[in-house]
């Protein structure tokens, strides 16, 4: 992780030859996104040794297990690992994720009887109303393109 101008202002390891910063350790309960696509909660670390060559993190699927260097973002808060592009199931229906300009936010568009409503990210997640997310890498992998003639 590279730290902002802010942080490496008042950082005075980095600024003696720090390899690394501590904000970017990943723990147990973490949701990591893999460079797949793939997202899962860390449910156990087996450290770096002479067999592996980086710290490896153990989800309950074996699609979002990762090495650390194919892990793309990790977090806390799932909402930090839904990306524009992304589709998530709210109430049986899928809509796209997007960045809404006027918002400044990831959220989706909802279509009602009198318009077009914004509901963002942050707001479904706390509603607990995302029942799936589907990443844009695998809707890439797994989708069939139908073309027409």
């Amino acid at each position: 992780m590279e730290c902002t101008d802010k942080e490496w202002q008042h950082c005075r390891v980095e600024k003696m030859g720090c390899t690394g910063c501590y904000y970017d350790e990943i723990e147990i309960g973490e949701y990591i996104r893999n460079c797949n696509g793939y997202i899962d909660k860390v449910k156990k670390i087996i450290k770096k040794d002479e067999y592996m060559h980086s710290d490896y993190y153990s989800c309950d699927s074996t699609m979002a297990s990762s090495y650390k260097n194919e892990i793309v973002i990790h977090d806390k808060n799932i909402t930090k690992l839904i990306l524009a592009g992304d589709v998530v199931a709210v109430k049986k229906k899928k809509y796209e994720v997007i960045f809404d300009e006027s918002f400044s936010k990831l959220g989706i568009l909802i279509p009602t009887k009198d318009g077009i409503r914004h509901s963002s990210i942050e707001y479904l997640v706390i509603e607990n109303l995302i029942e799936a997310i589907i990443t844009k890498e695998q809707l890439a992998e797994n989708g069939y393109i139908v073309k027409e003639n």
